[in-house]
C-alpha cells in the first residue's frame, strides 16, 4: 500500500505519440554516456561567514524604545553624544505656551522630549513659554501640568520663560550696545514692504530694503528701549528688532522682533500671570526661546519642522550673545485627518461668543468634549494614556510631516486594550431565567478563558445554579439542552 509520503510515479508517454521535430528516433539516437560519479572532495567546505547585521536594521516592532535606536532621533544623538554635552548629561525641555489645552499633536512632542532624555539617562524640563500674557490663563497652566502627569511624565523641574525676564532684558541691552539690535517705529505695512511683500496682496518678491531706524546710534536705541520698558510707547508704536542679515534668503534672518509692547483688547498694558504689571514689554519667541534653552543647559532642543528655518536665527542670537549654544533639530509634526488641532480654531469652536472664561462652548461642550482630539477630550472618551504613547511610538519620528487617518489611532488603541486589559464577567441588567428540566440541586460552572491570553481572565462565564440563573437578555441565547452562551465582553 502506498504511504502518504510516497511520490506519484512520473506518467509514461503514450505509445502512439509522435517524436518532436528536433528529436531523433530511438534507433538513430546514440546511447547515453555513462556518467562517472563525482568523487567527494576530501576537503571539508568552510562554512560561509555570517553576514553582519545592518547598522540600520530596524529593531523589533514591539520594542518601545525602537525610535531611539535607529532613525532620526538616533542620528540626532550621534551629532551631540553624551560625552560632548556640558555636564555629561542629556537635557531636553517640553515648552508649551499656556494659551490653550494640549491636543494629541502635543503628545508626540512630549514623548520625543521626555523619552529621549529618559533613554539616554538625562533630564527634561517642563517650561511654560509665557512670553505673551495676552491669551494666557491659569486654567491652561493647570491643565498642562495635569496632562503631563497623566501621560506618566515627570519633569526634573517646572520653569517659566518669565523666570528669566530680568536676564533676558539685560542681554537685550547687550545686543543694542553691540549694535546688533535697534528700536524700530515702523508700521506693520512698512515692515512688510521692507521684507519685499506687496502692501495690497502680501505677495513677496519685491526688493528688500532696510528700516530707516536701523542705523540709528546705539545710545539712541538704548534710550528708546528703556522708554519702551517704562511705558512711554503703546503697542505697535515701538519694537526692538535684531540687526541680522537682510541679504540672507532665509526670511527668519530679516531683522526679527526681539521685544514688543503687549496690550489687551481694551487698550491696557497686559498683566502677566507670574510677574503682574511689572513689565510693559515682553520678549518674542524668536529671541527668548534659544536664550532660555541656553540658561537651562539644554543639549538637544527638539521641535517640529515649522521651526526649521528658525534654526539659523536661533544660532545667530546665542552666538552674538556669546553664551552656551544648544543644538536645535526638527522632526515632523503629527496631524490626523478630519480633526481640528489648531489652538486658534479650537478656541473659536469651543468658546465662540460665550463669555470669556466659560468652559462650555458654543458648538461643543468644552475643551474636554469627547468629540475633540484634545488630550482632556481623549481622556474623557476613555482612552488610556499608555495607548496614546504606544500610538506615538508606533508611528516613529522622522523629518516628514505625519498625517494619518483617524482609524489608525483607533486601531492602535484597540490593539493596546486587546493585549493589556483584564477581562471580567459582568451582568449589567440581571433577570431570572428559569430552567425547568434540571434538578433543583444542579450546579455547573463554565469558564471561557480569553483566547489570546488566558492570564487576562475570562471572556465569558455561564453559571447555572439550582433552577434559576441570572443573566442579561441582550447578551443571552437559550439553545437546545439549556446551554447558555454569552457574547465576549471587551
Amino acid at each position: 500500500m502506498e504511504t502518504p509520503t510516497d511520490l506519484p510515479a512520473r506518467p509514461k508517454p503514450a505509445e502512439d505519440s509522435q517524436p518532436a521535430e528536433d528529436q531523433k528516433p530511438a534507433a538513430e539516437q546514440k546511447p547515453p554516456k555513462e556518467k562517472k560519479p563525482k568523487e567527494k572532495n576530501p576537503k571539508e567546505k568552510k562554512p560561509k561567514p555570517e553576514k553582519a547585521e545592518s547598522k540600520r536594521a530596524a529593531p523589533a516592532s514591539n520594542d518601545p524604545d525602537a525610535m531611539f535606536k535607529v532613525g532620526f532621533l538616533a542620528d540626532v544623538y550621534k551629532e551631540r553624544p553624551l560625552e560632548s554635552t556640558v555636564n555629561k548629561q542629556v537635557v531636553t525641555r517640553f515648552p508649551p505656551e499656556p494659551n490653550g489645552y494640549l491636543h494629541i499633536g502635543h503628545s508626540k512632542a512630549m514623548t520625543v522630549n521626555f523619552e529621549f532624555a529618559r533613554y539616554y539617562g538625562g533630564i527634561c524640563y517642563l517650561r511654560f513659554d509665557d512670553s505673551n500674557p495676552k491669551g494666557e490663563e491659569e486654567r491652561y497652566v493647570e491643565s498642562i501640568k495635569d496632562i503631563v502627569s497623566w501621560l506618566g511624565f515627570t519633569p526634573v523641574k517646572i520653569t517659566h520663560t518669565s523666570d528669566y525676564f530680568d536676564k533676558l532684558y539685560e542681554l537685550a541691552e547687550k545686543l543694542i550696545l553691540k549694535d546688533k539690535a535697534y528700536v524700530c517705529h515702523c508700521t506693520d505695512s512698512e515692515i512688510k514692504a521692507q521684507r519685499g511683500a506687496d502692501e495690497t496682496s502680501d505677495k513677496k518678491g519685491n526688493e528688500r530694503f532696510a528700516c530707516a531706524h536701523r542705523d540709528r546710534p546705539t545710545s539712541e536705541s538704548l534710550a528708546e528701549f528703556r522708554a519702551m520698558r517704562d511705558g512711554k510707547y503703546r503697542a505697535r508704536e515701538a519694537a526692538l528688532r535684531l540687526k541680522q542679515d537682510l541679504e540672507n534668503p532665509n526670511p527668519q534672518m530679516w531683522d526679527l522682533f526681539a521685544y514688543r509692547v503687549v496690550e489687551t483688547d481694551d487698550g491696557n498694558f497686559a498683566k502677566h500671570l507670574q510677574t503682574g504689571d511689572k513689565w510693559k514689554i515682553y520678549p518674542t519667541y524668536e529671541y527668548c526661546h534659544c536664550v532660555c534653552d541656553s540658561f537651562e543647559n539644554i543639549t538637544h532642543s527638539l521641535c517640529t519642522t515649522e521651526f526649521e528655518l528658525s534654526r539659523e536665527s536661533y544660532d545667530w542670537v546665542v552666538n552674538e550673545l556669546d553664551i552656551y549654544k544648544p543644538m536645535q533639530r526638527e522632526y515632523g509634526r503629527l496631524n490626523i485627518n478630519g480633526t481640528i488641532m489648531s489652538k486658534r480654531k479650537l478656541v473659536e469652536l469651543i468658546e465662540g461668543n460665550e463669555p470669556k472664561g466659560c468652559n462650555r462652548g458654543k458648538y461643543v461642550k468644552g475643551w474636554d468634549d469627547p468629540r475633540l482630539f484634545t488630550l482632556v477630550g481623549l481622556r474623557r472618551r476613555g482612552i488610556p494614556p499608555q495607548a496614546i504613547l504606544s500610538f506615538v511610538k508606533e508611528l516613529g519620528v522622522t523629518k516628514a510631516k505625519t498625517t494619518i487617518d483617524v482609524k489608525r489611532l483607533e486601531q492602535s488603541v484597540r490593539s493596546y486594550l486587546e493585549s493589556t486589559v483584564p477581562r471580567l464577567m459582568l451582568v449589567l441588567d440581571p433577570i431570572p431565567v428559569v430552567i425547568e428540566n434540571l434538578p433543583d440541586d444542579y450546579v455547573e460552572m463554565i469558564d471561557l478563558p480569553f483566547s489570546k491570553d488566558p492570564s487576562h481572565g475570562v471572556s465569558a462565564r455561564g453559571i447555572m445554579h439550582l433552577y434559576a440563573s441570572f443573566t442579561t437578555v441582550a447578551d443571552t441565547y437559550l439553545v437546545s439542552h439549556c446551554t447558555i452562551y454569552q457574547d465576549r465582553l471587551h
